[in-house]
């Protein structure tokens, strides 16, 4: 996971406007984050996750306030395949 926090850690210091990046196993578990306080956490109710994992398809939330910062967010839902099977989501607010 050091290689993925490195990627994570030098994605979002290239894009000021990104709260921050995780990454999710197909059942929604949160198995990586760059807020820890997020990592175990079960996103799979989450209606930008049920709609990314129905329809295989990017997607995103409405505009919600974030509970990490207070500030206005969208998150974004992508999903992560290997040999085009959906192996997990990466939501970023």
């Amino acid at each position: 996971m050091d290689e993925v926090s490195n990627l994570a850690t030098m994605f979002l210091g290239s894009q000021s406007s990104y709260e921050d990046i995780s990454i999710v196993d197909a059942n929604g578990k949160v198995l990586y984050s760059s807020n820890s306080n997020l990592i175990g956490t079960d996103i799979s109710g989450e209606s930008y996750f049920v709609n990314m994992a129905t329809s295989g398809l990017s997607t995103q939330s409405a505009l919600h306030i974030s509970s990490a910062s207070g500030e206005p967010c969208i998150t974004f839902a992508i999903p992560m395949r290997t040999d085009m099977v959906m192996v997990g989501v990466a939501p970023n607010r």
